[in-house]
């Protein structure tokens, strides 16, 4: 498990790698969410990351959505300022789903990986993606956050489908 804390911010994020399938680094991921966080305006925040196979996403979807499958990436808010200034939440990301759908890519299962937590943590920061105008700024805004943080993502196929 890896923690993180910003002096500047009172930003925490823990991450709790569950699976054994994808190597990916852990110090990247705490650093680009943190980026995005404070991006989104957020001064407060505690979020935990869990980095999870097929099967327990699997589960987690189908305990809280009631969809029997694995997903790409579920978050949940806990708590939430008035203003939207403070955040306390959680993100779990499929890391074999990452697998999968890198193969095809140009980019690697890692990179896959922090795509699908930004776009958790833009959930969690009150983006939405029920419509296909809302999914693509959505994924266009996690695409460009990714590469401020030297990320570059094969956005071809992602700024006009429904993947994430």
């Amino acid at each position: 498990m890896k923690m993180t804390k910003s002096d500047s911010e009172d930003i925490h994020i823990e991450i709790a790698n569950r699976q054994s399938e994808l190597d990916f680094d852990e110090d990247l991921l705490c650093g680009v969410l943190k980026n995005v966080l404070i991006g989104e305006g957020l001064a407060r925040a505690e979020l935990s990351v869990a980095v999870v196979s097929d099967s327990e996403m699997k589960d987690v979807n189908r305990r809280f959505t009631g969809r029997d499958e694995p997903t790409d990436v579920v978050a949940f808010v806990y708590e939430k300022s008035e203003f939207g200034r403070c955040l306390v939440g959680e993100v779990v990301v499929n890391a074999s789903q990452a697998m999968r759908e890198s193969s095809g890519l140009r980019h690697d299962a890692g990179a896959e990986l922090l795509l699908y937590s930004v776009h958790g943590v833009l959930h969690l920061s009150g983006w939405e993606d029920d419509t296909d105008c809302r999914r693509a700024a959505m994924n266009r805004s996690a695409v460009d956050m990714l590469a401020r943080d030297g990320v570059e993502i094969d956005s071809g196929t992602l700024l006009d489908s429904d993947r994430l």
